[in-house]
């Protein structure tokens, strides 16, 4: 979905280009692109009026294993035209990095770099861009629902932006980080009856503190109520700050599988020049992790390695690799989250 919007005070014919990744097969659009050419989708959207906007649905398909992997992750960008004499320029191009994650929570919390900030992207201020999603998945409509969210505090309030949102809203900040959105009237829809609309969301963007440091995390979740219902639960959400130049190593993909008891995790490296070992990291809430092995340089595999962690936590494990040079530096990879109870349940932040 793209959203757009003009928060100037003048009128203007507007044009928005979209780029998909390799990957993807675009199947529709609502509505449908002025023109394709080149890999690049088109819209003209005529008059654009001062604090109005809308919305582009996009439907694309990917291919199964092996072309696309649980862990892969998937590079679109969208630009609005005009750039030129816009104040902030910086918000007319919009980049997303999907992680490709099996099976899902229809109720969930994304960020749009896909896990990974560098310090560049922190000093020139660039913005975290979070999508709340919910559905209502009753047995009967909707009349209320909230959404609560406690900004971490390594983000800076004061710079929180709405972007968008699926209904009218009311919206309360306590506290500096206590964040709501009421939804009163709603009628949201079970999806039983009409699952197109059943669907919620929430955008909005907002500044890390220009403090963090490589290694450091910013992480968050929402939790949504429908109705009377006890709350539903997101995902905690991670962006981690990391250099992609650190390391002589390129992690080309971390896995993670349930196999009976056991978690087993697979990651291929593309070289390994100048590099001394990995240790796996595991963690109960994602915050706090601790060590709970060394692997060392493996050169008779070539760069492809594994793990076994035989007795995983209750109910959810966090799995992370830290990659150490032999200089002593280091880096982290994306977490890969395993259910203990749910085979196949992967998601990588």
């Amino acid at each position: 979905m793209v959203l757009y919007h003009n928060k100037g005070t003048q009128g203007m014919d507007a044009t928005i280009e979209l780029i998909l990744d390799p990957k993807q097969t675009f199947t529709m659009a609502s509505p449908a692109p002025t023109s394709i050419e080149n890999g690049k989708y088109t819209w003209l959207i005529p008059a654009l009026s001062p604090n109005s906007g809308g919305e582009i649905y996009i439907a694309c398909k990917i291919s199964p294993p092996p072309a696309v992997n649980n862990g892969d992750t998937l590079r679109m960008s969208a630009t609005i035209l005009p750039v030129e004499d816009d104040i902030t320029p910086a918000h007319n191009l919009a980049k997303l990095n999907q992680v490709v994650t099996g099976s899902y929570d229809p109720n969930d919390k994304q960020e749009s770099n896909g896990g990974i900030i560098t310090p560049g992207q922190l000093t020139a201020g660039e913005d975290l861009n979070y999508l709340i999603r919910f559905q209502n998945t009753g047995t009967d409509t909707a009349f209320t629902v909230v959404v609560r969210d406690t900004l971490p505090a390594n983000v800076l309030p004061a710079t929180l932006q709405m972007i968008s949102a699926s209904h009218n809203y009311r919206f309360e900040m306590k506290n500096d980080r206590q964040l709501s959105w009421t939804f009163d009237d709603i009628l949201l829809v079970d999806s039983n009856k009409n699952e197109p609309l059943s669907h919620g969301y929430i955008a909005y963007r907002i500044k890390p503190v220009l403090t963090l440091a490589v290694g450091d995390t910013v992480f968050n979740s929402a939790s949504i109520y429908f109705d009377y219902n006890l709350p539903v639960i997101t995902n905690n959400e991670f962006t981690v700050v990391k250099d992609l130049l650190a390391l002589p190593v390129k992690l080309s993909y971390f896995r993670g599988l349930r196999s009976g008891e056991e978690n087993r995790l697979s990651w291929e490296i593309e070289t390994q020049s100048q590099f001394s070992h990995f240790e796996v990291e595991r963690s109960s809430d994602g915050k706090s992790y601790m060590s709970l092995g060394k692997i060392k340089l493996n050169k008779e595999r070539k760069h492809k390695y594994a793990f076994i962690d035989a007795a995983p936590l209750e109910p959810v494990n966090y799995y992370r690799l830290k990659m150490i040079d032999i200089d002593g530096r280091f880096e982290y990879s994306p977490v890969v989250r395993l259910h203990h109870s749910v085979s196949r349940d992967l998601s990588v932040a």
